[in-house]
This record gives C-alpha cells, sequence and structure tokens, in this order.
C-alpha cells in the first residue's frame, strides 16, 4: 500500500496506523502516474509504502529477509514501528533482515518512507532542475522474500565481500572445441551447530542434457564460519555465447548436508571470451566484432522508472530489431530484468554507476561511489552481455586522475581475473592514458577532430554518443519528433547516418552509440523536457532514423524471437513535398522503385564521396548548429517545431557519406510526384527479398486499433502494460500523417487505461497503456469525432 503524501511522519510506520484508504500496489510501482510533459515537474517528496507480513510458523529457525531490488532514492525501513535501516542511492538492491521476527511468530509491519528529492551527497547528486534524466520516486522495482536455512549460499550484494559472495562466474577459455568456467562460491553457515557440507554443480545445456558436472568432498563447516569454493568446469564442443547466436547454459548450484539438499540456485551462463588488445580491437571468441549501439534510459511514460519486466524486454527486442548489438545503460544502473532480456536476445552491454556532470571532492560523496560502484559489479557480473563497466561519472570532467584510477582498481577488485574490462570518460584527465581504462571513450577538440591517435597512441576507443548534441546543443537539428514531418525526419536521419559514417573511418574505433535509442524524459528543460533525439519516441514507435539503422542489419542473419533479415523502407509519406528526392533504407544490394506500377529504375547503394558536414545555406556559416539559424519556436506558437528551410533534403542525402556504412542507403535523385502508390524492392542477389509500399493518403475516414506487443504476451499480473495505437486511416487503409485530433479511448474490466482515456494523435497514431489488473480478455473501444470506431479484444496471460 502507498501514499503520496507530501510531509510524511513516522505515524505511517506504526502498526496500528490505519490504511484502508490507501492505494493497493503491485510492484514495480510509481509514486505517481503523471503525465510524460511533466518531467521536469514530476512528483518529489515523501512516500510511504506499508506491508504486514505474518511470519509462518515453518519460518522458525530460518533466514527470512526481503531483498528490494530498487527505491528512489533515500529509503527508511521500518519494522513494528522501529527505525530498521536507511539505505541511500536509488538504483541498486539493499536487504532487510526479519530473521528475528520470523522466531518469534505473529505479524511485522514493515513500512518504508522513501524520499526522491535531491539529494547532492548521493549519486549521481545533480539537482533535478539541472539533470539529463529524471528522479521518479517509489518503489519502482521488485521485492522479494527470501528464505533460507542459516546454513546457505550467499547473496553477493547483501554479503558485502570484495570480490566474493555468492556465485561468481567467469568464463576462462571460449573455442569452438572446447570452454572452461571458473565457478566460485560463497557459503556460510549462520546456524548454531557446525555442519558437513557438499556443494554440486551441473551445467545444462540449453535443450537441458548436461554438458559438466561437479561434486565436492564432504567438508566441516563451522558456526558462524564462512567457505569460499573455486573450481572449474570444462565443456567439449560448447555453443557459444554471441549477439548473433546467445546460447545460454544453465548453471545448477546445489548445497547439501546430511544428504538433504538446504539450498539451490540456478543461474544463466553464456560461455564466450573478450579480449580488447591494441591494433586488434574488439574480439569475441577470437573473431572481431565491431559494436553498433545505442543509449538506452530506463524510463516509461505515465510510470516514470517503473517499467515492469516484460516491458523491459519489449525495450530490449525493439532495439535489437534495430540492429544494434550493444547498449550503454546511461547513467545509472539498470534493471536486472532488462539485463535478462539481453542475456537471451544478445546484446552486449555497459552498466554504468550513478552520476551526471556532478562530484563532491568529500569523503562520503566518493565513498558513495565507490559502494555503488562494488554493488553494481555484484549484482551484474554473472551476466554474459556485460561488456565493460563504466566507472567514470559521465561527463564529470574535473580532472581527478587518481579517483578514476582507484574506480578501475575497484573494479577488478570485485571481478577478478582477465575478464573484467572497464571504460569511461578520457575527457578532462590529465593523462587520460594513466587511468587505465579498457574502453576509452573518444576525445575531441571540436565537431570535426577526435585526437585519439595524438593523445591515447596506439589505443582503441569507442564514441559513447554522437549524433545528437554536435548539431546544435540544445536546438539541436537531431531533435525531431514523428509529428514533425517528413523533412526533420530525413534531416535527422542524415545527422546520424553521416557522423556513423565517420566514426567508422578512424581505424582505431571499437564502435559507437547514438544517443539515444529511445526518447526519455529530461530535468534539465522547460522547452524540451522529453528528448526527442531517440531512434524510436518515448511512445515507442519508430522515426526515420530507426529504419536507418534496421538498414545495417546483416540480411542473411534470421532470429526468431526479433525482427531480423532483409529490409526496404522508404523514407517518405509519399504526399506534395519540396523535393523529388526519395531515400530508400534498406539492406539490399539493388532496390527498385515503382510508381504506380511503373518501374523508375533501380540503383545501386550510394558511392559518392564523404564531405564535411554543412547545409550550405546561402550566406551563413556552414556550421550553422553553432548559430542559431534552427531554433524551437515558443510554446504557444508551436514549441519543438523546427524552422528547416524546405529544400534542405536536396542539399543532404548527396549521394555519398555512407563509404564506411555496412549498407548504404538509395537515393533516387529525381522522383516526379504524382498521386497513388510508390513501392520499393530490394534484392538480393539478383532476387527480390523485401518490399515497402506507400500510398498517398487521403481523408481520415476511420480508426484501426492495435496492441503493440514486440513479441511478448500481456501478463495479467497487474503490473505488466502495453501500447494500445489508434492508427487514422483512409478509405483505403492508408495512415493519414495528420496530428492533434483527440482520442477517446475505452476499456473493460480487468484492463485499465494509464494515459487515457483522451490521448493525442501524432503523426497519424495515438497511443495509450493498457494494464491488465488481472488473466482474462480485455475489450478496447477507440472513437474520434468524424471518424468511424474501432474494438479489439487483448488477451492478458496468467
Amino acid at each position: 500500500m502507498t501514499s503520496t503524501q507530501a510531509d510524511a511522519t513516522p505515524a505511517e510506520a506504526q502498526p496500528r496506523f490505519e490504511d484502508g484508504s490507501w492505494e493497493q500496489a503491485v510492484l514495480p510501482h510509481t509514486a505517481r502516474i503523471e503525465a510524460p510533459g511533466t518531467a521536469n515537474h514530476h512528483f518529489q517528496g515523501l512516500c510511504w509504502y506499508r506491508l504486514p507480513l505474518a511470519m509462518r510458523p515453518e519460518w522458525r529457525g530460518k533466514r527470512v529477509g526481503i531483498r528490494f531490488d530498487g527505491a528512489m532514492q533515500r529509503a527508511e525501513v521500518f519494522v513494528n514501528g522501529q527505525l530498521r535501516m536507511t539505505h541511500e542511492g536509488g538504483y541498486l538492491p539493499f536487504f532487510l533482515d526479519l530473521s528475528a521476527e520470523a522466531s518469534k511468530g505473529g505479524e511485522a509491519l514493515i513500512a518504508l518512507r522513501l524520499d526522491n528529492r535531491d539529494m547532492p551527497g548521493v549519486p549521481p547528486g545533480k539537482p533535478l532542475k539541472d539533470l539529463d534524466f529524471c528522479y521518479f520516486g517509489g518503489l519502482y522495482r521488485g521485492a522479494w522474500l527470501v528464505v533460507t536455512d542459516p546454513l546457505r549460499i550467499t547473496d553477493a550484494v547483501e554479503a558485502d565481500r570484495p570480490g566474493s559472495g555468492g556465485l561468481s562466474i567467469r568464463c576462462e577459455e571460449a573455442t569452438r572445441d572446447s570452454a572452461r568456467l571458473f565457478v566460485q562460491t560463497h557459503i556460510a553457515n549462520g546456524r548454531g551447530t557446525a555442519a558437513h557440507i557438499r556443494i554440486r554443480h551441473t551445467l545444462l545445456e540449453p535443450s537441458g542434457h548436461p554438458a559438466a558436472r561437479w561434486t565436492s568432498k564432504v567438508e566441516r563447516l563451522d558456526q558462524g564460519r564462512e567457505s569460499l569454493s573455486q573450481i572449474e568446469l570444462r565443456i567439449t564442443h560448447p555453443r557459444l555465447w554471441h549477439p548473433d547466436h546467445p546460447w545460454l547454459y544453465t548453471l545448477r548450484t546445489e548445497l547439501v548436508t546430511d544428504g538433504k539438499m538446504l539450498d539451490r540456485r540456478e543461474t544463466r551462463v553464456g560461455l564466450r571470451r573478450v579480449t580488447m588488445e591494441p591494433g586488434k580491437g574488439f574480439r569475441l571468441n577470437g573473431e572481431p566484432l565491431e559494436l553498433r549501439g545505442a543509449n538506452r534510459h530506463n524510463d516509461y511514460p505515465w510510470l516514470g522508472n517503473a517499467i515492469p519486466d516484460q516491458a523491459q524486454e519489449r525495450d530490449a527486442r525493439r532495439l535489437k530489431a534495430a540492429g544494434f548489438n550493444f547498449l550503454r545503460l546511461s547513467q545509472y544502473p539498470q534493471s536486472p530484468a532488462f539485463l535478462d532480456a539481453c542475456d537471451r536476445l544478445g546484446l552486449l552491454v555497459a552498466p554504468c554507476i550513478p552520476g551526471w556532470q556532478w562530484y563532491l571532492d568529500t569523503p562520503d560523496f566518493k565513498a558513495a561511489v565507490e559502494r555503488d560502484l562494488r554493488q553494481l559489479v555484484r549484482r551484474d557480473r554473472n551476466h554474459p552481455s556485460v561488456l565493460y563497466w563504466e566507472t567514470s561519472l559521465n561527463e564529470t570532467y574535473q580532472p581527478r586522475d587518481a579517483f578514476y584510477q582507484h574506480l578501475v582498481r575497484v573494479a577488478h577488485e570485485e571481478q577478478p581475473g582477465d575478464g573484467c574490462f572497464t571504460g569511461g570518460d578520457t575527457l578532462g584527465r590529465k593523462d587520460a592514458a594513466s587511468i587505465g581504462y579498457d574502453v576509452p571513450y573518444t576525445l575531441w577538440t571540436d565537431f570535426y577532430e577526435r585526437p585519439m591517435a595524438k593523445e591515447l597512441a596506439g589505443r582503441v576507443g569507442f564514441h559513447r554518443e554522437y549524433g545528437d548534441y554536435e548539431f546544435g546543443g540544445e536546438n539541436s537539428t537531431s531533435r525531431m519528433a514523428r509529428g514533425d514531418g517528413e523533412t526533420a525526419q530525413l534531416l535527422q536521419a542524415w545527422n546520424y547516418q553521416w557522423t556513423h559514417n565517420q566514426n567508422l573511418s578512424w581505424t582505431w574505433t571499437l564502435g559507437d552509440c547514438i544517443w539515444v535509442g529511445i526518447d526519455h524524459f529530461r530535468g534539465c528543460s522547460e522547452d524540451l523536457p522529453i528528448s526527442r533525439c531517440g531512434a524510436l519516441d518515448y511512445l515507442r514507435l519508430p522515426k526515420y532514423v530507426y529504419h536507418f539503422y534496421r538498414s545495417q542489419r546483416d540480411p542473411n542473419l534470421r532470429r526468431t524471437n526479433v525482427d531480423s533479415g532483409p529490409m526496404a523502407f522508404l523514407a517518405t509519406e509519399w504526399t506534395p513535398r519540396p523535393t523529388g528526392k526519395v531515400v530508400v533504407f534498406s539492406n539490399g544490394d539493388e532496390v527498385e522503385l515503382f510508381l504506380n506500377g511503373r518501374s523508375l529504375g533501380r540503383r545501386k547503394p550510394d558511392a559518392g564521396p564523404d564531405t564535411s558536414y554543412q547545409v550550405p545555406i546561402p550566406d551563413a556559416d556552414p556550421n550553422y548548429w553553432q548559430k542559431g539559424e534552427v531554433t524551437r519556436q515558443d510554446a504557444a506558437k508551436g514549441r519543438g517545431q523546427r524552422q528547416i528551410p524546405g529544400d534542405v533534403i536536396d542539399r543532404i542525402f548527396d549521394g555519398g557519406n555512407a563509404r564506411h556504412l555496412d549498407h548504404p542507403p538509395f537515393t533516387f535523385p529525381a522522383v516526379p510526384f504524382e498521386r497513388g502508390e510508390l513501392k520499393a524492392v530490394a534484392y538480393l542477389t539478383g532476387r527480390p527479398v523485401a518490399e515497402h509500399l506507400r500510398r498517398t493518403p487521403g481523408t481520415p475516414a476511420h480508426i484501426d486499433l492495435s496492441v503493440d506487443l514486440a513479441g511478448v504476451p500481456l501478463a495479467g499480473d497487474g503490473a505488466d502494460v502495453v501500447f494500445v495505437r489508434a492508427e487514422i486511416r483512409d478509405a483505403s487503409g492508408t495512415v493519414v500523417p495528420e496530428s492533434g485530433r483527440p482520442v477517446r479511448f475505452e476499456v473493460q474490466s480487468p484492463g485499465e487505461l494509464l494515459g487515457g482515456p483522451v490521448a493525442r494523435v501524432e503523426a497519424g497514431i495515438a497511443s495509450v497503456l493498457l494494464r491488465a489488473k488481472a488473466p482474462g480478455r480485455i475489450r478496447v473501444r477507440a472513437v474520434a469525432e468524424g471518424l468511424s470506431g474501432s474494438e479489439l479484444s487483448v488477451d492478458a496471460g496468467s
């Protein structure tokens, strides 16, 4: 249960406090449902959660507790009215021990007082009004009741042992012929007597068949003592984990005493081996792999940070379908459920410590940063998706070389062996090479220059962010909404194409990450509380640039769980327009264009020269993004719209700036406009493999309803949410790219709408979030003035 009182008192912690009027909370839970446009004014303050927990008789003598995966951002935990613990930091787990209450029996009242107000001493620390993301409140991740024998396999975060605690798994060798797995197991005996223990490990193949086994000898473990087991498992002819084939094994670990199994853990394991060497770059299982990445923030419309596990996986699937093989988890630890999805889908990740343009030179702040890093590594070290740890405070450029050197050492202490890698900012360091990052982020002196070869000679480098800020800062021409129209989306796509091509031209490049994969919410901007530079917008709808990245996929790689294979996308709405140029994104080797059934010819991919970026506005500096020619307007006059010259597309997509891309676009220079049907057909080795059709939209006629499951069924657990889309279509079924029309949604139980019942149409689509409060069939209806309505049924599973 929860309340969002602005000024709470400890009365809420008392067992007899009357909470019957409080909201029933299902985790993950946000402190307040809020409209996305209020991101920089969202709720900050105190909220309370209360849980009466009946202690079962069979728990007597057991170790009982609750693990909280994330609570924003100072948590005070009361048990039966007494303050038991305080935890600072909103992104990492903490553990409440209830063993004493379990031994007494009866009921324990657990109450949490959460505070998500600005806290300069708690990383990331920067006040919300200056922060490029948000401190959304609430118990926004899961909480787990943990009941074990006092003799147990420990939890790594709870154990708080450098380089130890729980299970630590690392792959020491990974080839097609064999693999070696190093497994470390930490056991604690909290019993009042000694015990004789045995540990069993069984590695199960993806098919479920055993691939390796190991059983220890019997060991005596005295009361109050700990044991650290270190063993090696050998696997012949392993299935190796890779973004293109993310095979997962399961390690079953069992703790046995006197023939009885006391504790069992199952851990997903990916057999893969990473190396990074100067001159050789990044190699996975001995093979080179270039990182094609995106930055990702952990937020969601109406829910803030409280994203259900299934929705976390839908995000991962959408980003994987875009052709990305790497995600930088900006700029704080993200949900374990998201990392689980990346393990399954084959997305490499870089988890980050909390930080953004903020540093306090105090012992407490530096200790908090170190604690965050230690707990992050302990929580996530077994994920095969984790490529490296970002150990710098993002964009905090004060030359604190000694502190960052220390953080690199901390990461290696927490994850021993040669499979631990670190990365971070090099800009602002006195001696960038001395920090010791395995993945140093690229330096820059201006938009054009990346002086890596000079300042980090012989090193590889990674472009952690590109495509947004360099094109105009807060007035960036990469910050485009779907509703800004065809020209704006093409300009955004060009910015990313031009920079991605440039990044790949440098021989020391490990890869790059666009800023950002999905539009996120910002605290630091009154004008633009939603970033708009994403490939997907905040409602998870694709912009043109999303399809540009889809076109960089390998057309021969097909996956069953995400969109893959050959593709084609016409980057036009096919309406009257100021240019005759038509751009097609495709991973084919040829594209043929048809207009109302007539072939306009085939083209090979663009192969022109690389040029410096400029839009040749007459009498204007080519660095126009620094001069303010492209600006946002006042809110009342259409805030968010860009003043873009009508012929800008004729001066970009010049048939070049694509030499380093896997699959350059296809630019058709002079296509006459004619109402009707425009179709692009992609070919591979002479065979048609994909096509995309555009029709000139007519008058809006009806609504077409759909549910965006992204391949993950809706769960009727009271937490999961999916987007319901209402598309405005003409009589022939073509989406009409209008904006502003309101659509009213209606839903029947067991469903409920977030963001409804009225939603605004943008670029022909209105979206709301649908939650299933229980399993069952949910009926949704949408109506709008002057249009035929639409209904659909959505099944929510148990």
